[in-house]
């Protein structure tokens, strides 16, 4: 069973689901699963990406390559995490 670390707990997937559904947020995880699912084929260019992120960016107030790193692991997000939701908004 895959386990997951967050602060000084670990949790098996299923205490992962029980928290979701106790604090009802696995609505709000199968609508984003759902929004995935539909925008997994859109291809953004180069420049819609760049101005995606451009826009992120801004938004976030992250002036820097350091900032933007920051932000992420703030929130436990990979580069490519940060840069995949940077684009689903362009997306959607």
């Amino acid at each position: 069973m895959a386990q997951v670390t967050l602060r000084a707990r670990t949790l098996d997937s299923t205490q992962l689901v029980q928290l979701l559904a106790g604090y009802q947020m696995l609505p709000q995880l199968w609508r984003e699963i759902v929004i995935d699912d539909a925008i997994s084929s859109i291809q953004l260019s180069a420049s819609e990406s760049a101005q995606a992120q451009k826009q992120f960016d801004s938004h976030y107030q992250l002036s820097t390559q350091s900032a933007h790193i920051a932000w992420g692991e703030a929130r436990g997000m990979t580069t490519a995490q940060v840069e995949k939701f940077a684009t689903r908004e362009l997306k959607n």
